[in-house]
């Protein structure tokens, strides 16, 4: 992707800041568009909400909050086991946190084993957790 492409995609806003985007998302997607209301009203109309092509986190947060929840388990023992923020400190932390990742599909799939019998939380919470970590440090450059 080129320079002038990568420019062309927004910065979601997240809490704090915001975060590019580079070449996560389909740039057909997450253009610079002008904002506009999703029936067609004008900004000016009353009614009008100028939300179209916005981000919908809720559908993630809420489709998926039985396995999110159990990710936040995970996370939480963890840190009560370590420390909070403990994990962005881990030397070479990529890859044995993709190492991590593949232990725990490994134990689910192969072993059918789907309870850790040492955190007593789903193998595979424990593996999107660890691939949440890696994405993390991909995403920002870190864990090397």
């Amino acid at each position: 992707m080129s320079d002038k492409e990568k420019q062309s995609l927004v910065d979601l806003p997240l809490s704090g800041g915001s975060l590019p985007l580079g070449e996560v998302f389909l740039k057909e997607v997450f253009t610079a568009k002008p904002e506009s209301d999703p029936t067609g009203k004008t900004a000016h109309d009353p009614g009008a909400k100028l939300d179209a092509g916005k981000r919908l986190p809720w559908v993630v947060k809420y489709g998926f909050r039985h396995a999110l929840a159990e990710v936040v388990t995970i996370g939480t023992a963890g840190a009560y086991k370590y420390t909070k923020y403990g994990w962005k400190d881990v030397p070479d932390a990529k890859a044995r946190y993709l190492e991590a990742f593949e232990r725990h599909m490994e134990k689910y799939f192969v072993k059918d084993e789907v309870i850790d019998p040492e955190t007593k939380g789903h193998h595979v919470a424990a593996a999107v957790w660890n691939l949440l970590a890696w994405l993390e440090f991909d995403l920002t450059g870190g864990g090397e």
